[in-house]
């Protein structure tokens, strides 16, 4: 059996007491409301039996802060979703025109053809954009094959004789390559 996990981390500076408390406060009714939906798990050890959420071991996603610095994560698998909403709730509150990004890794621990990939999401206090690597593949490999052309002589164009698969917009990693 193999497992699937999703990673991300990254910091959003807050500018006072009073946003950090404000957070705070919403992650926890959102860890309170996630507990709610999913319950709670007894864990016994020993003579001892500990109630345990389920957010606490299985958390979504996990916070931390530092001041006023709060870090966003997930060390085994979180829900991005969650975050960008979370986020998007404090832009709305307090700084309307900040804009705040993050980016996520899919892993699994077997080599499985498509369960490694990413997303990356934009928030701000108006909407929340996303875009997934096997999205961005996918528009990719769609243009390629709409656009034979574009493997060879440039005669045979999309409808409008637009390419749809412009090859210059790849971007080297390597200026001098």
């Amino acid at each position: 059996m193999a497992n699937s996990y999703t990673h991300f981390s990254e910091e959003l500076e807050l500018k006072n007491e009073e946003e950090v408390k404000w957070m705070k406060e919403r992650f926890a009714e959102r860890r309170r409301s996630f507990e709610g939906a999913h319950g709670a798990v007894t864990l016994l050890e020993g003579e001892e039996a500990e109630a345990l959420s389920c957010c606490e071991s299985m958390a979504d996603f996990e916070i931390d802060f530092s001041g006023n610095l709060v870090t966003f994560f997930a060390e085994e698998s979180g829900n991005l979703d969650d975050v960008a909403s979370l986020v998007q709730e404090y832009l709305q509150k307090f700084d309307l025109a900040r804009c705040w990004a993050i980016a996520e890794a899919h892993g699994c621990s077997k080599p499985r053809a498509g369960e490694f990939g990413g997303a990356a999401c934009f928030v701000t206090a108006d909407g929340i954009r996303w875009m997934s690597t096997s999205g961005w593949v996918h528009v990719q490999a769609t243009a390629w094959n709409t656009c034979k052309s574009c493997r060879g002589p440039r005669t045979d164009h999309a409808p409008g004789g637009k390419c749809l698969f412009e090859p210059t917009t790849f971007v080297k990693s390597d200026p001098d390559e």
